[in-house]
């Protein structure tokens, strides 16, 4: 879009896509929960009781971390395989595009995983393949500037952890909330995109310019997500009960 319209013409996509969801949302998605079902609680209190959870925390430390890593990504290896490596925009695309089957094949193999071990078999199995595809970027970024190879394949195995993570890290955080179950996605989605987009600009202002300061960012926060996830085996799992307003 940007080498056969201009720049711009990324940003009036994402303006029709936005337009577009919207519409079908408003007048095709109803709401599924039974009016006896629904709660009229304060907003504020329904998230502290959500917030307070320490399997939530773990958790959603966890999600923050890895959804961090994948945005810096997207930030920075563009930079990366386009000024530095001096890519066309439409090389540097389809470049972007090759992560992206990692992150269905570790969504996938979640599911496979849980079904024939377990959750926590699943999210250990993650963490490592997230370690692993952080190293592979850092590790190479160390000795050498860019490489194509080891920034496209590390993002792609980190992509995988990611996907094996995301399911079952989301399942976790929200299991403790029957009666909460939408203030936590809520607060859940909301921060971890808050917390993304706050990461993106700090690698910003640190200037990310090379394979060996992306790696390390990666490198650190799947640290961070095995750090979230040990934070849930101390469970501190309040029952889920109405709040009183």
């Amino acid at each position: 879009m940007s080498t056969h319209f201009g720049w711009k013409a990324s940003y009036v996509f994402l303006l029709v896509l936005a337009a577009v969801v919207y519409l079908i949302m408003t007048l095709y998605f109803q709401e599924t929960l039974p009016p006896e079902n629904r709660r009229r609680d304060s907003v504020l209190k329904s998230y502290h009781h959500v917030m307070s959870n320490r399997q939530f925390q773990g958790y959603l430390i966890s999600l923050i971390a890895i959804f961090s890593g994948i945005s810096v990504f997207e930030a920075a290896a563009g930079v990366l395989l386009g000024s530095t490596l001096g890519l066309s925009a439409t090389t540097v695309s389809l470049l972007f595009v090759l992560p992206l089957p990692g992150f269905m094949l570790g969504s996938w193999l979640s599911s496979v995983i849980e079904q024939k071990l377990s959750a926590s078999k699943s999210l250990m199995i993650g963490s490592v393949v997230l370690l692993a595809g952080a190293l592979t970027v850092f590790v190479p970024g160390y000795f050498v500037n860019v490489t194509v190879e080891t920034l496209i394949g590390g993002a792609f195995i980190y992509f995988t952890g990611a996907g094996i993570l995301f399911p079952a890290a989301t399942t976790g955080a929200i299991s403790p909330f029957p009666r909460h179950a939408g203030t936590a996605g809520a607060v859940m989605g909301g921060v971890q995109n808050m917390s993304a987009g706050l990461f993106t600009l700090l690698a910003a202002q640190m200037n990310v310019n090379n394979q060996f300061s992306l790696g390390a960012i990666l490198l650190a926060m799947a640290i961070v997500s095995g750090v979230g996830l040990m934070l849930c085996r101390r469970k501190n799992i309040a029952p889920d009960v109405p709040v009183i307003v």
